[in-house]
């Protein structure tokens, strides 16, 4: 049983999608809409005033803005469970929502039926998936066994492709900035490479890190 009403926000372009959703969300008894919002630029601006529990969100026809968006919203409250809806499960689009904070990724085709499951699962601290979605994540699981990098080398190589910088993976891992510098050389000297973008394609090409998430972050470091 829920002790209290969870406070829900919607990013929602579809009028009768986002009315949809408020009949639901006040039906249920267990959450009260706060707002509804078409994209999630508003919702970030106004995100302290509406102090939801659970955000659900659409991307708006621009994945980088809305990655961008989820990012900073977590950053801002990391206690907001965010839910993504979309049409598309395309490997790039999945896996920069997922990376970029969001807690659950259902399609749109299965969301009507299931949306109850969805948002209880998600208020319970769940990470709601379509099957296809929960495919895609077990595909990227399926990694080289054998790594000629350390544990911590390989957590700096997963920042890394995720486009940190030194001073971000030094705060990322609290150690210090040459710590971080250090475990970069180590690395570029292990897989033989020279540059950022190398070491990305390496990462992926020998499958030392997950599959899936190439294409999205090497845009960023090339």
């Amino acid at each position: 049983m829920y002790t209290s009403r969870k406070r829900i926000v919607v990013i929602e372009r579809d009028e009768k999608l986002k009315e949809m959703l408020n009949v639901t969300i006040e039906a249920s008894g267990n959450y009260m809409l706060v707002q509804q919002y078409a994209t999630a630029a508003e919702a970030v601006q106004r995100l302290r005033k509406d102090a939801p529990d659970l955000i659900i969100m659409n991307h708006d026809g621009d994945i980088h803005r809305s990655t961008d968006a989820i990012s900073q919203i977590k950053k801002l409250q990391p206690h907001i469970h965010i839910l993504v809806v979309n049409d598309t499960d395309e490997e790039d689009v999945v896996f920069a929502s997922l990376s970029a904070g969001a807690n659950g990724y259902v399609l749109r085709e299965a969301w009507v039926l299931h949306f109850p499951l969805y948002l209880k699962d998600l208020a319970q601290g769940g990470s709601p998936l379509s099957p296809t979605v929960a495919k895609l994540l077990v595909q990227s699981m399926h990694v080289a066994r054998v790594s000629p990098l350390t544990h911590r080398e390989g957590e700096v190589l997963r920042l890394i492709t995720q486009g940190n910088t030194y001073s971000t993976i030094a705060e990322e891992l609290n150690i210090s900035k040459e710590t971080s510098k250090t475990h970069i050389r180590n690395i570029y000297r292990k897989l033989n490479v020279n540059s950022k973008s190398e070491v990305v394609r390496k990462a992926f090409e020998d499958r030392i890190v997950p599959m899936g998430w190439n294409s999205h972050f090497e845009s960023r470091v090339n």
